[in-house]
């Protein structure tokens, strides 16, 4: 995707569009560097543990503003990579924004073909 469009879309997400947010540091993704958040209307939101929409809406925040004046990347890959990133399947969005902080917002299903995608994970 290029980042025009990226940017675009990144800019265009608001809560509603957010099926759950990560808060973490660099590497692991399965929650053991970091806390994942999701809002009440999330499919996420059903054991209730995790539902914060305050922490989503935070989240999304900070990657929009990354995505404001930080590099875009096609992919972050190492940990020492900082700027943000764009899933092809527009499945998740991510920015990370120190060495030791990413943040990451998830895309409900509608949200993405909302946004053109008719391909990929969960649609």
């Amino acid at each position: 995707m290029n980042q025009t469009k990226a940017e675009e879309i990144v800019q265009s997400l608001t809560v509603a569009d957010i099926r759950q947010a990560y808060s973490g540091r660099p590497g692991c993704a399965c929650g053991c560097r970091g806390k994942y958040s999701c809002t009440p209307d999330s499919p996420e939101a059903k054991g209730g543990d995790k539902v914060n929409a305050r922490t989503v809406t935070m989240v999304l925040r900070k990657v929009q503003a990354a995505a404001a004046v930080d590099p875009y990347m096609v992919d972050l890959d190492r940990a020492d990579d900082m700027g943000w990133s764009v899933a092809d399947d527009l499945q998740y969005i991510t920015a990370q924004v120190s060495p030791t902080r990413v943040y990451t917002v998830y895309l409900m299903s509608a949200a993405r073909r909302e946004r053109g995608v008719t391909k990929g994970y969960d649609l």
